[in-house]
């Protein structure tokens, strides 16, 4: 009984998360870059709406298993890699792009995060850096690796991503987030192809489909 009590701060979390991300992209959109703004608001795209509502339940239900599972800071984690992933599902969206300033922040606050650690138990920072940072090389690799293969045409934001996803996610959760999202976008793709609404010589924003492969796993692993 006691663990359902967690509910309330994952959903409490799940909420703040929600809101950190509107702010974010009313932030974004502040000149109307993305192009969905009216009379000085944000008008809420479908997109836009995908991301919140997948965020909102996903966080519920993944910040309940990490408050049952996981002590002091790691509890925190998840909160901050899929509100910026969910930031950058958008930019990438609506502009084709993967901010270096926002890769910034998560690195940043993955640094904080793990720094905060050091002062509460030593040896599980340690562990955290160490797996962590094994995962970013394993992401980091696989992805420099499709970059050339696919002959530059997956961006090279999409490579710098990769390297926060692997210190966030670990070399547990990486593989499968990585996985299940380029599945996501090779389904969606041919699907659009067959009808008729794109071709194969058209990009598909990848980022999206990652956030997509992230939520995933993070609520089934």
């Amino acid at each position: 009984m006691n663990n359902y009590i967690m509910m309330i701060p994952s959903s409490i979390g799940a909420v703040i998360a929600l809101a950190v991300y509107y702010v974010s992209i009313l932030y974004i959109d502040r000149d109307g870059i993305l192009g969905v703004k009216k009379r000085g608001y944000l008008i809420l795209d479908y997109r836009i709406w995908m991301i919140a509502v997948s965020m909102l339940v996903s966080l519920s239900w993944i910040g309940y298993r990490f408050f049952i599972s996981k002590t002091d800071i790691l509890r925190f984690f998840p909160y901050v890699y899929v509100v910026g992933m969910g930031v950058l599902s958008t930019t990438d969206t609506f502009l084709h792009k993967v901010p270096n300033k926002i890769l910034i922040i998560l690195l940043l606050c993955w640094m904080a995060m793990v720094g905060t650690m050091l002062f509460t138990n030593v040896y599980q920072a340690m562990e955290t850096v160490f797996f962590c940072g094994m995962s970013a090389i394993i992401a980091g690799v696989i992805f420099i690796v499709t970059y050339f293969v696919s002959r530059r045409k997956l961006g090279l934001g999409d490579v710098k991503l990769s390297l926060i996803m692997g210190l966030f996610l670990g070399n547990n959760l990486i593989i499968g987030a990585i996985l299940y999202g380029t599945v996501l976008c090779s389904v969606f793709s041919i699907v659009q192809v067959a009808r008729r609404k794109l071709s194969f010589k058209d990009g598909v924003p990848l980022v999206p489909f990652l956030y997509l492969g992230s939520l995933i796993v993070l609520c089934i692993l």
